[in-house]
């Protein structure tokens, strides 16, 4: 009898071990994936501020061109004023096709993706 209650005792204690853990590796699994996504978020802010002053450079220069075109200064400015508004209104109109869903998708992949998949 003594010896079958050692044996339920062990076999619990084997049990709580294995749930620890278990849950041990689930924090650590839900740590490396979050940091995958706030490193791969940070990466891609530091690239978009990078070609932010690559398009805001570009569209002085875009002005001034059209600017000496039609020979007003300010015409050159309101035509890439009306580029991005055309571009903003396109961008707000096709939000969920263009933005959205395509952010989704690599926040999801990001998230599930395996061993396997970071060696390829």
């Amino acid at each position: 009898m003594e010896n079958e209650k050692t044996k339920v005792d062990h076999l619990i204690d084997h049990v709580e071990e294995y749930f620890k853990t278990r849950q041990e590796l689930s924090k650590m699994i839900a740590a490396e994936k979050s940091s995958v996504i706030i490193s791969s978020v940070m990466a891609n802010l530091v690239i978009l501020f990078v070609f932010f002053f690559v398009i805001v450079f570009a569209s002085i220069a875009l002005a001034y061109a059209i600017s000496q075109y039609f020979g007003q200064a300010y015409a050159g400015f309101l035509a890439v004023a009306l580029i991005y508004l055309i571009f903003g209104v396109i961008l707000f109109v096709k939000q969920d096709q263009l933005l959205k869903t395509p952010m989704a998708n690599a926040v999801i992949k990001n998230f599930f993706k395996t061993q396997d998949d970071e060696k390829d």
